[in-house]
């Protein structure tokens, strides 16, 4: 495969078709250039030694939902940031994080947590848990078990109906550790 070579996928989608904006500097100069339809940006020049490229993008929080006919999923939603995947850990949340509500109308915020790991950024927001407010805290995904075993989930139920009892397989899983 190469880069030139694309694969056709509807595994999942973004809740909010707002993708941000973007800018491209080449030499400290703004460079006008749209993406193409794969969302590819050209630059074309003669290139010398040392020139520099800067691009800068918003990365706004995105819902992200699977393909509805991935039933085990329904009602689910996972959290980006740009092309960053969150995830909750029990060692920053108290309370059984499977069982925490994320309805649509809850917002989450982005934040500078220096206390995880040397500091790192997080999604901060609100969930309930059995009817009851709690405040919830994600890390990036590829930050998780990095302070010890503990229950993880990147899928937030954003229905009510979609927290389900544990399957007895699922306790014994071996997932972290």
């Amino acid at each position: 495969m190469n880069k030139d070579t694309h694969i056709a996928s509807s595994c999942y989608y973004y809740g909010s078709g707002n993708k941000g904006n973007f800018f491209v500097k080449v030499n400290g100069k703004a460079v006008g250039c749209l993406p193409d339809e794969n969302g590819y940006l050209s630059l074309h020049k003669r290139w010398k030694k040392g020139d520099v490229v800067e691009v800068a993008f918003d990365m706004p929080i995105h819902r992200v939902y699977t393909n509805d006919k991935i039933k085990a999923n329904a009602g689910k939603v996972a959290l980006m940031r740009g092309p960053v995947l969150f995830c909750l850990e029990g060692v920053d949340n108290q309370f059984n994080i499977e069982e925490m509500n994320f309805p649509v109308s809850s917002s989450v915020g982005y934040a500078y947590d220096s206390t995880i790991l040397n500091g790192t950024h997080i999604l901060k927001g609100e969930g309930f848990v059995h009817g009851k407010a709690v405040q919830f805290k994600a890390v990036p995904y590829y930050l998780w078990q990095n302070r010890g075993i503990s229950a993880m989930t990147m899928l937030l139920n954003e229905q009510s109906d979609s927290v389900k009892e544990k399957c007895p397989d699922y306790e014994g899983m071996q997932t972290n550790g």
